[in-house]
């Protein structure tokens, strides 16, 4: 396990879309194969009441 607390980032694009960055740590980038940066999709999931499992993994950049 990997615990890291990161501020994320916001801001709208000049096209009025929202984007957003948020650093993770190496380890994780390395594991995602983003060595280099990249997408990313975040799911959130209930598993039960008061808790989430959070899931992240690669996404094309075709997605964005």
């Amino acid at each position: 396990m990997v615990r890291f607390v990161r501020t994320l980032q916001h801001r709208v694009t000049p096209q009025g879309r929202d984007f957003y960055a948020l650093s993770i740590p190496p380890q994780v980038a390395e594991a995602l194969n983003l060595k280099a940066g990249g997408s990313v999709g975040i799911i959130v999931t209930p598993v039960k009441k008061g808790e989430f499992e959070v899931t992240i993994k690669a996404a094309s950049d075709e997605l964005s």
